[in-house]
């Protein structure tokens, strides 16, 4: 794990619904520091911007969407 990423940033690098996905599993780990996430110019669709949001209700740290 990794305690001292603060900033998820992954703009135009298209990532798709799957990668989405497999970053919601990275900012819903326990131990994630994760405080802000950019994702902004990636085709998540519904499925991944779900997870995503599910993924932040469960990360205390969370505190912004950039």
């Amino acid at each position: 794990t990794n305690s001292t990423l603060r900033v998820f940033s992954f703009i135009c690098c298209g990532c798709g619904e799957k990668g989405a996905e497999g970053i919601a599993n990275v900012i819903a780990y326990a131990n994630s520091s994760i405080s802000a996430l950019s994702f902004r110019g990636n085709t998540i669709g519904p499925k991944g911007l779900e997870a995503i949001a599910l993924a932040i209700k469960k990360n205390k740290a969370f505190r912004s969407i950039l």
